[in-house]
């Protein structure tokens, strides 16, 4: 080899000796951030509970509407009839026709609605459902003797009026076992409603319906329910 070339490889090996090598490292790659919405609040807003409007006009409501009560309309023997009132729409008085109404539970009475004079203006007050004791009455029921609590009597003054005829529709008997209940005049509110008669199916053991009547005492009336024996 000539000294040429000798001093030429030792020139390129100086030059390489003095040369720094990097490593070459790969770029991470960014990390993938999630970025999640604020939660929502939840705001629960309570309704305030229905405010019953009392209704006050100066008017006065007309006299009430004679209405026809049909028996064989009655959708059931457990539907009652509430009879029509004068309501307020619309800034005049507005008839409300009767209609037979299934009573929300047992034991209970319509209490009519009605116009009261407050001073020189007219109030009404809507009608409603009102819960009743049950009669006292002794049931024989598998031995055992039950007795249901008493109700306190009644007197009134006002004497209730005739019985209304009714008529009996055999045709509508729900079934041979079903007997006939007759209508009979209670005392709700200020004065006697007629309670419609109607068939009923006797409790087990009971064949005989003694009637609601209205016993004289002194100078007042009092109401005795009826029951089944």
């Amino acid at each position: 080899m000539s000294a040429a070339r000798l001093t030429g490889l030792g020139l390129v090996l100086s030059a390489l000796a003095g040369c720094v090598v990097e490593e070459v490292h790969p770029r991470p790659r960014p990390a993938t951030v999630v970025v999640a919405p604020p939660p929502r609040e939840v705001v629960v807003v309570e309704q305030p509970a229905p405010v019953t409007e009392v209704i006050v006009v100066r008017q006065a409501p007309p006299p009430p509407r004679v209405e026809v009560v049909v028996e064989r309309e009655r959708p059931s023997p457990r539907h009652v009839w509430v009879a029509g009132y004068w309501g307020w729409q619309g800034g005049s008085h507005v008839w409300i026709g009767g209609r037979w109404i299934l009573p929300p539970r047992e034991h209970v009475v319509w209490v009519e609605p009605r116009w009261e004079v407050r001073g020189g203006s007219y109030a009404f007050v809507a009608g409603f459902w009102k819960d009743v004791p049950m009669a006292r009455e002794t049931v024989v029921m598998k031995e055992e003797i039950r007795t249901a609590p008493a109700v306190k009597e009644v007197i009134i003054r006002v004497a209730p009026p005739a019985p209304k005829k009714e008529i009996i529709v055999e045709r509508e008997r729900p079934s041979p076992r079903h007997l006939w209940v007759a209508g009979y005049w209670v005392w709700r509110g200020s004065k006697h409603e007629w309670v419609a008669g109607h068939w009923e199916l006797p409790p087990r053991g009971m064949t005989t319906w003694v009637e609601a009547r209205w016993e004289k005492r002194g100078e007042g009336f009092v109401f005795i329910a009826g029951r089944w024996r």
